[in-house]
């Protein structure tokens, strides 16, 4: 069964290259009995950076002040959650000192990128991380989404703790809305919490996944103004609200649905999800930014040893020139 999600289709986007290292170069590599190229590959996948790993940690807190407002105690203080975040921080800054530790078990011992490739961390990034932790967890705690969560029966409330999947016309597709609730007038609102910058459009195309996800797995019927959906921009304080309507969800699906088959035109069986050769994975379009990419000691040498890079077209664009 194909596999789709969000991260899925902007990595095949980006770069087919990293699509095939992520999702299939690298598979089964966290086993010891896996070929050498296929652990590297699985090693690299697990390199991480500042801005990730604080993403992650903001929406455990998420969770955790979730849980505190279903429960009716008091809110966890700002202090208590910054001492949270900055251990997970801390704990990933120092170990990525042990290097040995990530390549013997890389799933349990991640490690910075920039570690990794031997550039350190600059004091500039750790103070613009310090900057954004504060600034994520003060508009986090002072979201006005916890008042209207309040206000919620328990049972009319989804919250999960780990990723999940649905299926949709044979596809398994992992997308796990944040937080989704019932207000008093019955009608879902899905909250997507974010720690960087917030892009409407993409925001809204995510949320239509999501939509699809409530009415579907969660059965909840989509009334004629729609699911309400909050994207919260955490590091700026601001929250959007869209009406997720037939028209959201329809647009969702295309979506998925074009995803989809232009991955599965670079498979030898899309049943089984067999790839076809590492070279009918094109490098990024613009390789400027490739020495930021986790795979960039696998890619450095075709790169540098090409002596003009013509730019690449938009992979889907490149299926369904070729369906």
């Amino acid at each position: 069964m194909q596999q789709w999600s969000h991260t899925r289709d902007e990595i095949f986007r980006d770069c087919a290259r990293k699509y095939y290292y992520r999702y299939y170069g690298g598979a089964g590599g966290w086993s010891l009995r896996a070929p050498e190229m296929t652990r590297r590959i699985y090693r690299l996948t697990q390199l991480t950076s500042f801005d990730q790993a604080l993403g992650i940690a903001i929406h455990a807190r998420a969770r955790e002040i979730a849980a505190a407002v279903l429960q009716g105690a008091p809110l966890p203080s700002l202090a208590l959650l910054e001492e949270r975040t900055r251990a997970e921080l801390n704990r990933l800054y120092l170990g990525s000192k042990d290097l040995t530790a990530f390549r013997r078990d890389p799933g349990a011992h991640p490690v910075l990128l920039s570690v990794y490739y031997g550039r350190g961390v600059a004091e500039r990034t750790l103070q613009r991380i310090r900057v954004k932790m504060k600034a994520c967890l003060v508009h986090l705690l002072e979201s006005p989404i916890w008042v209207a969560l309040g206000r919620c029966h328990p049972a009319s409330v989804w919250l999960t703790d780990a990723p999940g999947a649905f299926i949709f016309e044979e596809i398994s597709i992992w997308a796990t809305p944040d937080l989704v609730f019932a207000g008093t007038d019955g009608c879902p609102t899905i909250v997507d919490w974010k720690t960087g910058r917030v892009v409407g459009e993409k925001a809204l195309a995510q949320l239509g996944i999501y939509a699809r996800f409530v009415k579907d797995s969660l059965a909840q019927p989509l009334p004629a103004r729609g699911f309400i959906g909050k994207v919260a921009d955490l590091q700026h304080g601001e929250t959007w609200e869209f009406a997720l309507t037939e028209l959201e969800i329809a647009a969702a699906d295309h979506r998925i649905r074009e995803s989809v088959k232009a991955m599965d035109a670079l498979l030898l069986d899309p049943k089984q999800g067999l790839p076809r050769p590492i070279t009918s994975f094109p490098l990024a379009a613009r390789p400027a930014r490739c020495p930021e990419c986790n795979y960039w000691e696998l890619c450095e040498p075709q790169i540098r040893s090409s002596s003009a890079t013509s730019p690449l077209a938009d992979p889907i664009q490149d299926a369904r020139a070729s369906s």
